[in-house]
């Protein structure tokens, strides 16, 4: 199969050889949705990943599988960056040995984006990547929650190393019912985190490590991941096949300069 990670600004550099060195891959879930999204990925399919949320109390924090929980307060009860202050011991903690921190979460609540960003803060001086998966609200949730949720990708944007945004609309467009949209969003946004731990953790015929990952995605600001299936003898339509598929909002290829591409067997 091949796996393209590309996000602007400049061109990755040739690899020989692969660094063949265990990685600590951090999953968090931010918010309510979040917490869904990380639902969705079995801590049997993500080994040695830690898994963290924060989010209000009750469901479905209460019950999701997760090895650091924190609480936070109710709306109206200091800015999202103050919470997140107020906890930073325990996300140091929990986050600041990662190498790479995969964060979930809505892009249509401002508190969930801010909370993120805030987070993104905190961790980077300590050298973690951060990147956040989520997804667009459909186009007949309004306009204002689509206005809404392009101000806080635009923040996600420039707080993390990369943002992968799925269009819920292209999601809608496939599924054959409305009502299953958004359980196929959730499923897709759990595909991405599986796609792309799989990506970093593994070895392709063209040898890619962690190195090649972080030198793509560091301060990336917006990014495009894609994978196609098939023969090898057909890499060229394949290349295509992903460049043209997938759910990740307005890709515009114009302005892209950086490429990862793996090829796996």
């Amino acid at each position: 199969s091949i796996r393209i990670l590309i996000p602007p600004l400049s061109m990755t550099r040739k690899k020989t050889a692969a660094t063949n060195v265990p990685l600590n891959i951090a999953l968090l879930a931010v918010g309510r949705r979040g917490c869904l999204f990380l639902s969705r990925l079995a801590p049997a399919d993500f080994p040695h990943m830690k898994r963290m949320a924060i989010a209000g109390a009750g469901r479905p924090l209460s019950t999701l599988a997760a090895d650091v929980k924190i609480e936070i307060a109710e709306r109206g009860r200091g800015s999202a960056a103050e919470v997140i202050i107020e906890h930073r011991t325990a996300i140091v903690a929990a986050l600041g040995q990662a190498d790479m921190v995969i964060a979930l979460g809505n892009v249509s609540n401002s508190e969930v984006a801010e909370q993120t960003a805030a987070v993104a803060d905190l961790v980077q001086t300590t050298g973690v990547l951060f990147c956040f998966i989520g997804a667009l609200p459909f186009a007949f949730e309004g306009l204002r929650v689509a206005q809404t949720a392009e101000k806080n990708v635009a923040l996600l944007k420039e707080k993390t190393d990369a943002a992968f945004v799925l269009s819920s609309d292209a999601i809608l467009a496939r599924s054959i019912l409305a009502k299953d949209a958004l359980t196929s969003v959730d499923r897709f946004v759990a595909e991405y985190v599986r796609a792309l731990t799989e990506l970093i953790r593994s070895v392709g015929l063209v040898n890619v490590d962690f190195n090649d990952i972080k030198s793509t995605m560091c301060h990336a600001g917006t990014a495009y991941f894609y994978t196609a299936r098939g023969p090898l003898s057909e890499a060229y339509k394949l290349t295509e096949d992903a460049l043209r598929g997938g759910y990740m909002d307005s890709v515009d290829f114009a302005a892209y300069e950086r490429i990862l591409y793996v090829l796996y067997g």
